[in-house]
């Protein structure tokens, strides 16, 4: 891999580091409550969330895996183009609207919550609890893979400094 020459590309990549620990120590020091944690004291506006959801897919997925896997597997990868345009604005038209809802008549945090409000506890949540857990696993070590590439090239350094100081901003 080349690694980058150009002072400015390390300094922002630096102060975005610094930027994005800074936001988390400040989220850190307002969140005191699992309803803080989850879903922000429930205080932001729908907009906000489509936006967050948004932005957490179009990262690591949408600069670093969707280009690799187009540039390994060329047009035939084009479909995922099309999921990720229209999958979640349809998500949220045919799901969000419920579950918002939902969310407001119950106490849920969680999707697992709202799976047990709805067909009750013990297999349905479970199920649910194990099916996030797989992807959340997936998702998160494509993302820590992803800004340790990133880091690799920008810093110069190897991969495994380049994940244990992405898993350090992270955390």
């Amino acid at each position: 891999m080349q690694p980058v020459q150009a002072p400015e590309i390390l300094t922002a990549v630096v102060v975005y580091l610094v930027i994005c620990l800074g936001i988390g120590w400040w989220a850190m020091r307002r969140t005191h409550t699992m309803s803080d944690f989850l879903v922000a004291g429930r205080a932001l506006e729908p907009m906000v969330v489509v936006v967050a959801t948004m932005s957490s897919i179009m990262s690591g997925l949408g600069f670093g895996g969707g280009p690799g896997l187009v540039y390994q597997t060329g047009t035939a990868s084009f479909w995922m183009t099309v999921t990720c345009t229209f999958g979640m604005p349809f998500a949220w038209v045919t799901v969000g609207k419920r579950l918002r809802l939902l969310a407001e008549a119950r106490e849920i945090l969680t999707l697992p919550d709202a799976v047990a409000a709805r067909y009750g506890e013990g297999a349905p949540r479970a199920a649910m609890a194990i099916a996030i857990l797989l992807g959340v696993l997936g998702y998160l070590g494509t993302q820590i893979l992803a800004i340790g590439i990133v880091l690799v090239a920008v810093l110069q350094v190897d991969l495994l400094t380049a994940l244990v100081i992405g898993v350090g901003v992270l955390a």
